[in-house]
């Protein structure tokens, strides 16, 4: 398996596979022209920003990263390709065709069929599943105002109660198309669960989400954040952020509901690490 070993933390290189997600051509272009890696890996999954466009159908992304030289060998931690994790024949058919760097490896029938089972990574960040109005590699000093703006200028509409929200599309901010409502989808059991943003409060940016049950208690989505995200201490204390706001939860509460505490997209829970 081969990964890219110039991983690094420039949070750049996270918000230009962010923008490669949500198909921001412009804006990726002003990345790139700034110097910006193009074929930077994630540090969790390995994803490139070849990736996160294939995988979310993003055809002028995909377009313009190959013009640009975005490597499309580069494998991710569980060995796939950006033309691996595309969903769409009109992604591929981009991959098949002849480009500056060359054609991608022709694929055999075992590696097809395990794309077709298992397109998507065991790792996707929520910010990239899910399209912000911000962008989290940002101070969050700036991704406060910038969330601040664009809800007063474009509220979320609320989801259609038989929507298939599994595998949404994320319309260009350019083209300021209506957002679907991500934050609640339904469970086979008809139990619904609703997306709660995870943050630290000794680092910068969204470290991850959990899909809440409804019949959660808080206590039960400590325990859930703690299996589910990654580099965490064993004790931690949460808060609830909301905005520029953030209020204490203390553990003698735990055993409320979650949701009557995280009630909108914009609750967010908040690790205090530097006081635990």
């Amino acid at each position: 398996m081969s990964v890219n070993p110039s991983m690094m933390d420039d949070p750049r290189e996270e918000a230009l596979r962010e923008l490669a997600a949500n198909g921001e051509v412009e804006r990726i272009e002003a990345y790139v022209r700034a110097g910006i890696s193009i074929n930077s890996q994630n540090r969790v999954n390995g994803w490139t920003a070849l990736h996160w466009a294939s995988a979310r159908s993003q055809a002028e992304a995909v377009r313009y990263l190959l013009q640009e030289g975005a490597d499309d060998s580069i494998r991710s931690k569980d060995g796939k390709r950006p033309i691996d994790v595309a969903k769409r024949d009109e992604i591929r058919e981009i991959f098949s065709a002849p480009h500056p760097l060359g054609e991608s490896d022709s694929e055999d029938d075992e590696e097809q069929a395990e794309r077709a089972q298992d397109p998507a990574p065991a790792f996707v960040p929520a910010y990239l599943a899910t399209r912000s109005p911000v962008l989290f590699s940002l101070p969050i000093s700036e991704q406060l105002a910038e969330a601040a703006s664009d809800s007063s200028t474009h509220p979320q509409p609320k989801a259609a109660p038989n929507e298939d929200l599994g595998a949404p599309s994320i319309a260009p901010t350019l083209a300021r198309a209506k957002p679907l409502d991500l934050t609640s989808r339904r469970t086979e059991a008809e139990e619904q669960e609703r997306e709660i943003l995870v943050f630290r409060d000794d680092r910068p940016g969204c470290i991850g989400s959990v899909f809440v049950k409804e019949s959660s208690s808080l206590g039960e989505m400590v325990d859930q954040i703690k299996a589910e995200l990654d580099d965490l201490p064993s004790n931690f204390r949460i808060c609830k952020r909301d905005g520029s706001l953030v209020v204490p939860i203390s553990a003698k509460q735990y055993a409320q509901k979650a949701w009557k505490r995280f009630t909108t997209a914009s609750h967010a829970v908040l690790l205090n690490i530097r006081s635990r």
